[in-house]
Order: C-alpha cells, then sequence, then structure tokens
C-alpha cells in the first residue's frame, strides 16, 4: 500500500485551509488543518504519520506567531522528530524571520503553478493528479 503524502497546515483563516487542501490534493497530498499553535503541536503528536511538510502562516490567532511554532519546535525535546520536516512559510513573515524558514508561498498568488514549483525546489514530484 502506497504511503499517503500530507501537508500539516497552520493558519486560522477557513479560506487558506480550503485553498492548501484544494490545491494539494491535486498534487497527491492529504492535508491536515490547524488554526493556532496548541492545536497544531497536539496535531502533530497525535498524528500516526509524519507530515511532509508544514505549511505555516505568520500571524496567528491568540497572538501566536509562526516563529513561536518554531522556537517550540527547535527547544522542546518532544518535538525533536519533526525538525527534520521542511517549514514553509505561507502569509507575511518578517524579513528577519524568514531565515528559520526553508521554503515561502504568497498568499496572493498561491494557486497549482506556485504549489508546483515548490514541490520541484523541494525535490519532490510536481505532476498534477486528477481527482
Amino acid at each position: 500500500m502506497e504511503k499517503k503524502k500530507y501537508v500539516f497546515v497552520i493558519d486560522d483563516n477557513d479560506a487558506i485551509h480550503e485553498s492548501v487542501e484544494r490545491t494539494f490534493r491535486k498534487f497527491g497530498y492529504e492535508t491536515k488543518a490547524n488554526y493556532h499553535l496548541p492545536g497544531g503541536f497536539r496535531g502533530l503528536l497525535e498524528d500516526s504519520k509524519k507530515p511532509s511538510m508544514i505549511l505555516l502562516d505568520y500571524n496567528l490567532s491568540g497572538g501566536d506567531t509562526g516563529s513561536d511554532f518554531i522556537e517550540e519546535l527547535n527547544s522542546n525535546e518532544k518535538y525533536s522528530n519533526y525538525r527534520d520536516i521542511p517549514l514553509i512559510g505561507i502569509g507575511s513573515f518578517p524579513e528577519g524571520e524568514m531565515k528559520s524558514l526553508d521554503y515561502f508561498l504568497s498568499k496572493n498568488i498561491f494557486g497549482e503553478e506556485s504549489v508546483k514549483d515548490l514541490l520541484d525546489k523541494m525535490g519532490l514530484e510536481g505532476k498534477l493528479e486528477w481527482v
């Protein structure tokens, strides 16, 4: 049985979750939506499979930021098994904070072409599948 690839999303915007799910599904990826940091960390630990990548917004509800997620991921030993997962910023990250990201996707131009480019840069298969 082929192992399904999946994207772990932390963003507080329903429209972004829907867009990410719709677009990545075309490339054979499942998505798991999380709206805030506590749910994101809980979701990582509770899931039986490791995500292929983490898409992370900068400004999250409750005053948390994507940088808070990265800092906790890198400093807390219970997340050590997740540190090799590529982190993709989505949205507006301050320039100084972008150095912690592996890749970046703009919400303004998010779509099939930008996802294909991302997958190509990551060395992953960027071939569209019809679903």
